[in-house]
């Protein structure tokens, strides 16, 4: 799914995510929530519930408007989680456009205007930023090789 920019805003536009699952795998799996940006399925085993969220978040962080959107956005996944979180274990990936700011260090840059509300998102949803925490670190995984862009 894509959404065009509009005129004299900065920030990318919607993107779009997509989940893959093999065919293979013994799982039933229902769409629950597409929308710009979230995609939300459910994967059903013999033994396990998963809640795979696949999300990726707008961009602009100067305009209160969008400030005010970034926390719906995060309200709705938030909303979809605590539907589902007496049946399924959920896992989240993709692009929040920020890091916490409480894991943000002088090679990750500084924490956006976007940061307080995820902390609020993974805070009130008890979550844990793994990747951050037991990977790497919070890297660029984009770099643009002319503008300065990344993410």
């Amino acid at each position: 799914h894509f959404t065009p920019g509009k005129k004299g805003i900065k920030g990318r536009p919607f993107g779009g995510n997509a989940i893959f699952i093999r065919k293979s795998l013994s799982y039933k799996a229902w769409l629950i929530l597409q929308e710009d940006f979230a995609t939300v399925i459910k994967m059903d085993s013999k033994t396990l519930s998963l809640l795979v969220v696949g999300v990726y978040l707008q961009s602009s962080t100067s305009n209160s408007d969008y400030i005010s959107s970034y926390q719906n956005q995060l309200d709705i996944i938030s909303g979809t989680i605590k539907h589902f979180e007496e049946s399924c274990e959920t896992i989240i990936m993709g692009d929040f456009q920020c890091c916490p700011s409480f894991l943000t260090s002088p090679t990750s840059g500084n924490p956006n205007s976007l940061s307080p509300l995820i902390n609020d998102f993974i805070s009130d949803n008890g979550m844990c930023p793994i990747d951050i925490i037991n990977g790497t670190g919070p890297n660029y995984t984009y770099q643009h090789a002319t503008l300065p862009n990344s993410s």
